[in-house]
C-alpha cells in the first residue's frame, strides 16, 4: 500500500513545482519599437527644416523632401510618382508661399487632388499650414493670407489632419529665423504625435 502512495505523492509534487515541463511559453526577446516612417514635402520653408528633419523624435524617421521655390502645382504634377516611391505611412505637405500664380480656388483644387491621390496610395496626409509672411515688393500678401487661411477648412472638409502653425519670427518676409523654425518644429512634432 505504501509503495503505491509514494509514486502518487511524487507525481503530485512534480506537477505542483512545474516538473516535467511547463505549458507557459518562454517570453519573446525584446523587440525594438517600430519606427514610424514620415516624408515631408514642400517649398524652401520645408527644405530649411534641415536634415534630419527638425521635428524628428525617437521612434520617427522624417525624410525631408522640400524644394526651394517649388509650387503646389509642381508637387501635384509629380505627387503620384512621389507617393509611389516613398515607403512612408504619413506624408506631410507644407506649401503655398510660391503659389501667387494660382487663384484661391485653383490652390484649393490642387490640395483636394493631393488628398485624393494620397488616399489612392493609402497614405495618411497631413496638411501643414504655411508659416506667416509680411509684405514685400512683388508678393501679394493678401492673396497668400487667403491661401494660408483656406488650408485648415479644406483639410477639415476632406477629413485629413491639419497642423496649424503659429506666427513665427521671420528674417526676410517669408522665411523663419532659426528661432522660428524651432517653434515650427515643436508644433509639427505635437501634430504628428496627435495624428499617430
Amino acid at each position: 500500500m505504501a509503495s503505491k502512495i509514494i509514486p502518487l505523492f511524487l507525481a503530485f509534487l512534480l506537477a505542483a513545482c512545474g516538473g516535467g515541463g511547463s505549458s507557459t511559453p518562454a517570453p519573446a526577446p525584446n523587440q525594438p519599437p517600430a519606427v514610424v516612417q514620415i516624408t515631408a514635402y514642400g517649398d524652401s520653408t520645408q527644405l530649411a527644416q534641415g536634415n534630419p528633419h527638425a521635428a524628428n523624435r525617437a521612434g520617427w524617421s522624417i525624410e525631408n523632401k522640400g524644394i526651394g521655390s517649388s509650387t503646389t502645382t509642381q508637387w501635384l504634377a509629380k505627387w503620384d510618382t512621389e507617393l509611389t516611391a516613398t515607403s512612408a505611412t504619413i506624408v506631410i505637405y507644407n506649401g503655398g508661399i510660391n503659389d501667387g500664380d494660382l487663384t484661391l480656388e485653383q490652390y484649393k483644387a490642387a490640395l483636394r487632388e493631393m488628398v485624393r491621390i494620397a488616399r489612392v496610395h493609402k497614405k495618411q496626409l497631413m496638411l501643414e499650414q504655411p508659416n506667416n509672411a509680411t509684405a514685400k515688393p512683388g508678393f501679394d500678401l493678401a492673396a497668400f493670407n487667403d491661401r494660408r487661411a483656406a488650408m485648415g477648412p479644406l483639410a477639415s472638409a476632406e477629413g485629413v489632419y491639419f497642423c496649424a502653425q503659429p506666427d513665427v519670427p521671420l528674417f526676410d518676409n517669408v522665411h523663419p529665423t532659426a528661432e522660428g523654425y524651432a517653434t515650427k518644429a515643436v508644433k509639427l512634432a505635437k501634430c504628428i504625435a496627435d495624428a499617430l
